[in-house]
């Protein structure tokens, strides 16, 4: 890793981190999807996983595709086998942000566990990038 690719990918994860801050700040009140609270949640493990890729020297694409990230990253490095549950999350980057395309989320307990699934990807990121 170049000294450089460290600097840029802090700077992606301090990207990652304001987005998971949002999505735990967020208090669901009536008349709030939780959708709103799981794309910000999306955001920060697609930031996350793209820091990752940063941090090995490769300009990420523009792509809310976690597969394509968590393929890419398997590429260059081990990945915990619970990371593919992020793909729970790809939904909420763009087709949960429209009306009548799915079902609404309406579960907190499930929505708890995606941020704490969010929180365990920022922090796995963080942990890798400071080897």
């Amino acid at each position: 890793m170049v000294e450089q690719f460290s600097e840029v990918s802090q700077h992606w994860l301090r990207f990652a981190k304001s987005s998971l801050i949002a999505a735990k700040t967020l208090t669901p009140v009536e008349g709030m999807r939780l959708e709103e609270i799981c794309f910000l949640l999306q955001q920060s493990v697609e930031k996350s996983l793209k820091t990752v890729l940063v941090y090995h020297g490769i300009n990420p694409q523009k792509t809310h595709n976690m597969s394509f990230l968590l393929n890419e990253i398997k590429n260059l490095t081990d990945i915990p086998e619970w990371m593919t549950d992020v793909l729970e999350l790809q939904d909420f980057a763009v087709r949960d942000r429209y009306p009548g395309v799915s079902e609404e989320l309406s579960d907190i307990e499930e929505l708890e566990g995606l941020k704490i699934l969010a929180q365990d990807v920022f922090d796995w990121a963080q942990e890798l990038i400071s080897k």
